[in-house]
Formats: structure tokens, C-alpha cells, sequence
């Protein structure tokens, strides 16, 4: 029996038992759609993570004190003179004092109710560095960031969620409060709205996941803080081309203040790298926890590839009576094994990509599907049939056909 003939013949046996190949093909349709779904999805969701955290950081670059080094000592933090020094840099386009944390926002409308934000501290350089896109209302005019005025802006979405629009949250007040439990908490007053610029995050988990982001001037923050020296600050480059060349510039005098290693200089960039790095890792161990149901349904081709053995016991014997080789039983129940798990892979892919784009459209996670994921899949489920149709079909080959007739 040539192959066009096992293989037309396998398909009759299969459009018999039209339910039990379907159940079959099901572990297979599971397992592959698993796997393209959640590569096609984990990697659209790293993009647009990664994407957020990296537009804003194109030439940029920052100095960190290094404050866990054993020459650390409080006099080798960050001051305004030093801010000045760095955008005085051959190549820098401008600096500022970064000062990013964690504060609670309470909204005077809403008695009781606080929420967690990002609090960022903003001068005019680091407006040229960290720009935002002002939807209402208006940005710090250069007197205010020099000004001890309790002036703050608010992100999109909590203008919408907590004053009803834009219009309707300049002017009103927010409390922010920075550091312990037990801190004083300020009012601030609101004269812009702008662009969330984490709506990309908003997005990947549905709008559950809001993050309210609000901006304060240097020297109003100065007041509430009780310090005047930073940690960090992250300074833009004129041409990012030249990035490398000013860091080692910057890394260079820096080192001449300061014990080697005090200070960090590093691209921005760097960081979202790492990041990346991080959700590449988190993908491939997701795709292979998908990947391992493909183990069930190699389990489940067996099984009922052993099933059909067993049913056609008298079949066999007949065929053997009449000549049949043994190489020819073991190739048929194998291709078989093979048809149902290709047929299963291919079904598998459709659904697979059908359900990333269904993702898609409900909370807006574009897939990114890789040719190398895809063509994996199609030739792991061809394999599937091959290892695991291997037992039946030489449990088929190998049966006597005198017991086989008898039976």
C-alpha cells in the first residue's frame, strides 16, 4: 500500500468515527492555541509596556549617587550646583533634579477616599527632558517653578474619574501627602490637566488599572521635603547619537568630586532594556506553561489510538491474512496518529490567533505573532503524532493474525 493509499485510507477510518477524532484533536486545538495566543499576547504586552517606558527616554540619560557604596557619605548627594555643572556639559541639552515617588492623593469632594499616585517633581529643564502633552488648563509658567505657591497638575484620567472633565478640575484642590502615614499632608491647587502617559497600561489591563500621576514644582516640594540635595538627575542629550560620548564626559568629572563608583551615569534606555529583558523571560515561561497541555494532548492521541487498535483487531487480522505487511499496519494507524494532531495544530492555530485578536478589540493588546512560534507549533503537533502513534501502531503491527481473526 502506497502512501496516497494509507492516507486516503486513514481519512476513512477517521470520517467514521467523525466525535471520537474530534475529542482527540481536541488536547492538540488546546494545547497549540494555548501557545499561540499567549506568545502572541505576552509579546504584545511586552511592546506596549516597554514602549511606554522607553518613549520618553530617547537620549536621555541619568547620575545616580550610589548610596549602598562604603564611601557613601551624605555629603556626595546631588545639589543644585551640580545640576547646573551637568547642563553645562559640551553635548547637554538640559538638566534637572529627578525626584520620583510614591504619594496619597485625597480628593476634598470625597471625603475618606485616597489613592496611591506618582508623584513627579518638575522644573522647567525637566519639562524639556519628561515633557508631557497638556490636554486643559495649562503648564508651570517660569515663575512658578520658582515660587513656593502650592500649584499642582493632574493626569487625564483622574481629572475625568474624581471632577466629572478637564474643565472641571482646574481650579479645585487636591491633597497630597509624601512619606509616612504620619507626614503633614499639603493642598495643592490644580491649573492643568494632561495626558496620562501610562494610558498604554491603561489599556493592557482593561481600565482597571489607572495610574494616577500628578506634577508639583522644585521649590514647593523643597518645603514639604526638608531637603535640598537629590539622589538623581536625569539629563537630555542634543544628539542622542552622542549619548555614549557625553556619559563618559559627564561619568569623567563627575568621578574628580567624588570616590569612583559614587556616582552612576547611565542611559535611560538602560533601565527599560532591563525591564524588557525581564518580560521576554516572563513570556517564554508562560508560553511554556500553555505548552506542557500539548504533554495532555499527546496522552489523549495515545490513548485513543489504542482504543482504535483494539476495535479493529479483526480488521488487522484480515489484512495480514491477505499479505498485508507489518510495515504497512504501522504506518497506517501512524498516519493516522499524524492527522489527527496536524489537523488538530492547524485548527489549534486558527483558534489561537482568533482569540489574541478577540484580546485585542476588549482591551486593546495588539498580538504580535512570531513565524517562529507559528511554524513550531505546526511541526511539534506533527511530532506529537509521530511519538505518541508510535506505541498503537506497533502494537498493531506486531499482533498475530490467528489471534487476531479469533478474537
Amino acid at each position: 500500500m502506497n502512501m496516497y493509499d494509507l492516507v486516503k485510507s486513514s481519512i476513512r477510518s477517521l470520517k467514521a468515527n467523525k466525535m471520537r477524532a474530534f475529542l482527540t484533536m481536541l488536547g492538540i486545538i488546546i494545547g497549540i492555541s494555548s501557545v499561540i495566543a499567549m506568545s502572541a499576547i505576552g509579546k504584545g504586552g511586552q511592546k506596549t509596556i516597554t514602549g511606554n517606558l522607553q518613549s520618553t527616554g530617547y537620549g536621555n540619560f541619568q547620575v545616580a549617587v550610589n548610596t549602598t557604596s562604603t564611601d557613601y557619605v551624605a555629603e556626595y548627594d546631588l545639589t543644585d550646583k551640580q545640576v547646573t555643572e551637568i547642563s553645562k556639559i559640551d553635548g547637554v541639552e538640559a538638566a534637572a533634579p529627578k525626584i520620583q515617588s510614591m504619594g496619597q492623593l485625597s480628593f476634598p469632594k470625597y471625603p475618606g477616599k485616597n489613592e496611591r499616585g506618582f508623584l513627579y517633581v518638575t522644573t522647567k529643564d525637566y519639562e524639556k527632558i519628561d515633557p508631557v502633552q497638556y490636554l486643559y488648563g495649562r503648564a508651570f509658567i517660569d515663575s512658578e517653578y520658582n515660587s513656593y505657591e502650592k500649584l499642582i497638575t493632574i493626569d487625564s484620567e483622574t481629572a475625568k474619574d474624581y471632577y466629572g472633565s478637564y474643565e472641571a478640575a482646574i481650579g479645585e484642590t487636591i491633597e497630597l501627602q509624601v512619606g509616612a502615614r504620619d507626614s503633614a499632608s499639603y493642598k495643592y491647587k490644580i491649573i492643568g490637566v494632561f495626558q496620562n502617559p501610562y494610558i498604554g497600561l491603561t489599556s493592557l489591563f482593561g481600565g482597571r488599572f489607572k495610574p494616577r500621576v500628578v506634577r508639583v514644582p522644585l521649590k514647593a516640594y523643597m518645603t514639604t521635603s526638608g531637603t535640598d540635595t537629590y539622589s538623581t538627575v536625569i539629563a537630555k542629550a542634543k544628539d542622542p547619537e552622542q549619548l555614549n560620548q557625553i556619559i563618559s564626559k559627564v561619568q569623567s568629572d563627575l568621578d574628580t568630586q567624588a570616590p569612583a563608583k559614587i556616582y552612576e551615569v547611565s542611559a535611560a534606555t538602560q533601565n527599560g532594556a532591563s525591564f524588557d529583558s525581564i518580560l521576554s523571560t516572563l513570556n517564554i515561561f508562560i508560553t511554556f506553561i500553555a505548552g506542557i497541555s500539548l504533554l495532555v494532548g499527546g496522552v489523549g492521541v495515545m490513548n485513543i489510538m489504542l482504543v482504535s487498535v483494539t476495535e479493529r483487531i479483526r480488521e488487522i487480522g484480515i489484512r495480514k491474512a491477505i499479505g498485508a505487511q507489518p510495515k504497512s499496519i504501522l504506518l497506517q494507524f501512524l498516519v493516522e496518529a499524524v492527522i489527527i494532531s496536524t489537523l488538530g495544530g492547524i485548527i489549534g492555530l486558527l483558534v489561537g490567533v482568533s482569540f489574541a485578536y478577540l484580546v485585542f478589540l476588549l482591551i486593546g493588546i495588539e498580538p504580535v505573532f512570531s513565524t517562529f512560534i507559528v511554524i513550531l507549533a505546526l511541526v511539534v503537533s506533527m511530532l506529537i503524532g509521530i511519538v505518541f502513534g508510535v506505541a498503537p501502531a506497533r502494537k498493531a503491527a506486531r499482533m498475530n493474525p490467528v489471534d487476531a481473526l479469533r478474537a
